[in-house]
């Protein structure tokens, strides 16, 4: 009775053990299908991204290119091109003084005498935890063909040129404005300037030289593209022609 009781007991320990190790591998085999799943969700509607971007990028006759640096397979080699080409382009603009990962999604073309380009690229930073992360940016600028003094306008960290005050205190406080040359400043932001930049509801603006950039945090979107262009054909329409004129003689 004992002898039977004692094997008994271990057909039960037994019969648990293989259960619940089949229990641990039907599980395991649901998070995994799971998670191949939602893998191939994200990578088709990642793919429909790109194909919009593309879309867009033609119907207004420009380029567009996934990834600028092909025959570059080093994870290390990619961000030193990156940071080279892109750092030194658009150097002492925010956030390009920290090191960057990767670009995406190149977008460029004329608009009139203008030059667009669009991209996304991975910034890395250190967490409150000290663990290096990476967020994906997005960067939209012109190239004019005059050059303008530093001006920043909105909220952009790394500029600690003068603030400038202009006729809009509702504009002032969403947009505040600073350069290094307040005078040219004041006479960029007239007050047509200050309605249109109000309407659009643009990310803070960046000038420096010849180079015009809105930086927004998130990856780029097709609508995105479109929307940059009109807003860069207005924002130059209503750059006063004196300043125009006046800084294409000191250029």
């Amino acid at each position: 009775m004992g002898c039977a009781a004692e094997g008994y007991e271990g057909g039960c320990e037994l019969a648990v053990d293989w259960f619940g190790g089949l229990l641990f591998l039907v599980v395991s085999a649901v998070v995994l299908g799971f998670c191949l799943k939602l893998l191939k969700s994200e990578a088709r509607s990642e793919g429909r991204r790109v194909g919009r971007i593309s879309a867009v990028a033609e119907e207004y006759g420009f380029n567009h290119v996934f990834t600028p640096h092909w025959g570059i397979s080093s994870v290390v080699e990619e961000q030193q091109w990156v940071q080279q080409v892109i750092g030194q382009r658009f150097s002492g603009f925010w956030p390009f003084d920290g090191p960057i990962r990767s670009i995406r999604n190149v977008v460029t073309g004329p608009i009139g005498d203008l030059s667009f380009e669009a991209f996304e690229f991975e910034l890395i930073y250190q967490n409150e935890k000290g663990r290096v992360q990476g967020e994906w940016v997005t960067v939209v600028s012109i190239s004019m063909p005059v050059a303008f003094p530093g001006v920043s306008i909105g909220f952009v960290e790394g500029w600690t040129c003068p603030i400038v005050a202009t006729e809009s205190v509702q504009f002032n406080k969403i947009y505040p404005v600073r350069s290094e040359d307040p005078r040219f400043a004041f006479g960029l932001i007239h007050p047509q300037m200050i309605e249109f930049i109000l309407s659009s509801r643009v990310p803070a603006i960046q000038i420096g030289g010849s180079r015009l950039v809105v930086v927004s945090s998130d990856k780029l979107d097709a609508h995105a593209i479109g929307a940059m262009r009109s807003f860069y054909q207005k924002f130059w329409e209503f750059v006063p022609n004196y300043i125009k004129e006046d800084f294409a003689k000191c250029n």
